[in-house]
């Protein structure tokens, strides 16, 4: 359904616009947390998330920067 949703809108489905925001020169990171409670590790990323980072990491290297959560 979200799927649908997404398409109805126009809007590019979750991998691409990853890729995008990373083309436009944003830094992709994965949460620690989320990763652990999957199950998964780095080589289930996509190729622009450039590591997998804990909450204090995050805080410091986005300190004055620009933040969107996706």
């Amino acid at each position: 359904m979200l799927k649908k949703q997404i398409a109805e809108m126009d809007v590019p489905e979750v991998p691409e616009f990853l890729t995008m925001l990373h083309d436009m020169g944003a830094t992709l990171w994965a949460c620690r947390m989320s990763v652990d409670m999957m199950g998964l590790d780095k080589d289930d990323m996509i190729d622009e998330v450039e590591d997998i980072i804990n909450v204090s990491d995050f805080m410091e290297l986005s300190d004055g920067a620009q933040v969107i959560f996706v």
